[in-house]
């Protein structure tokens, strides 16, 4: 899973990466993921009019989800949240 806010060459060859999953289930089934362990990755320093989520395989090609009903959480913190 990609998105345009995230740019990290030093983890993966695809520098948007947000999260890696595999397919779990058979075709037609729902599939569910939660991740164990949330990961937090800095936003490009930029103005955005709108967040891209795109599906991708392992080389990097688009997948063409079937189903136009899909549910994801994007979590965002303030880069000094963390501090106490």
């Amino acid at each position: 899973m990609t998105c345009n806010l995230i740019n990290n060459p030093k983890f993966s060859r695809i520098p948007s990466l947000i999260y890696s999953f595999s397919f779990n289930v058979s075709s037609g089934v729902q599939m569910v993921l939660e991740p164990k362990n949330l990961i937090f990755y800095r936003v490009v320093d930029a103005q955005y009019t709108y967040i891209s989520v795109e599906f991708k395989d392992q080389n990097g090609n688009d997948i063409t989800l079937l189903d136009p009903d899909i549910s994801l959480n994007l979590l965002m913190r303030s880069i000094n949240s963390n501090k106490t």
